[in-house]
């Protein structure tokens, strides 16, 4: 999760005679706009004046390249990467016990990002999947977080609920909001390409992500036991509904 990016800087105007010069070495923490002395690529104590000096060089347009560069980096590394190379610090036992639902980039931050327009503001997209290998539902929830033009997420927030499987949408949120579900729908569904099937893949990457790093960290306190969950309770895969509705008498993926 570290911003900091190595840089490298060749000298290109040189006297024809010069003897070759080693490039200058820069390492700076992007959030901080900070010059970063440490890790294996920490700027050169005998580069620091230089590095200043590049360093107050840089305007704001500087460093919204940098970023979007070193995220396009991250992005490709993540989406690539293979699922048994992926390390994650799932809560193992919330999963389990209480079918405890995450994100997809809360897993892997710089992995894609989904994002809708819905009335002329942007919203970015937190798609939660349900994590249980025993569980068969594809029931999600879906968060908006209104993304302001300065690129700051805001209070404003929204949940919808959506059965990829049988594209059925739900409101999950019991106060007024100026986003209707259809007026949510419409969005997901024009602006996203292949909306039902990039969740369902997603569903899929995220399971298998998490079964990955379950096998080589977790270890079961107790067995889980089905007959805990009554019927008419809330189902333990976190989709909200009743128990008998959704994984009750369904067997393993």
């Amino acid at each position: 999760m570290c911003d900091s990016v190595y840089l490298e800087l060749f000298p290109v105007e040189c006297a024809k005679d010069d003897p070759p010069r080693r490039p200058h070495k820069v390492t700076i923490k992007l959030a901080e706009k900070k010059l970063d002395f440490t890790g294996k690529f920490g700027t050169p104590r005998d580069d620091l004046d230089f590095s200043r000096l590049f360093l107050s060089a840089l305007d704001e347009k500087d460093f919204r390249l940098l970023r979007e560069r070193h995220h396009l980096f991250k992005y490709h590394i993540s989406e690539n990467a293979p699922v048994d190379s992926i390390e994650f610090d799932f809560d193992y036992d919330y999963v389990e016990r209480d079918g405890a639902m995450y994100a997809y980039n809360e897993v892997l931050p710089f992995g894609d990002q989904m994002a809708v327009t819905i009335g002329g503001k942007l919203y970015l997209i937190r798609d939660h999947f349900c994590l249980l290998p025993c569980c068969s539902c594809r029931d999600i929830t879906l968060s908006l977080v209104y993304l302001d033009p300065d690129d700051k997420a805001k209070d404003e927030y929204h949940s919808v609920g959506l059965d990829y499987r049988e594209k059925k949408w739900s409101e999950l949120d019991d106060r007024a909001s100026s986003l209707p579900l259809a007026a949510v729908q419409s969005a997901f569904e024009e602006q996203v390409q292949d909306l039902y099937e990039h969740l369902r893949i997603r569903h899929a990457k995220m399971k298998a992500i998490y079964r990955h790093c379950k096998g080589k960290h977790f270890t079961a306190k107790q067995p889980a036991s089905k007959a805990q969950v009554g019927r008419n309770d809330p189902c333990p895969c976190g989709s909200g509904k009743k128990y008998k509705k959704c994984c009750l008498g369904k067997g393993k993926n």
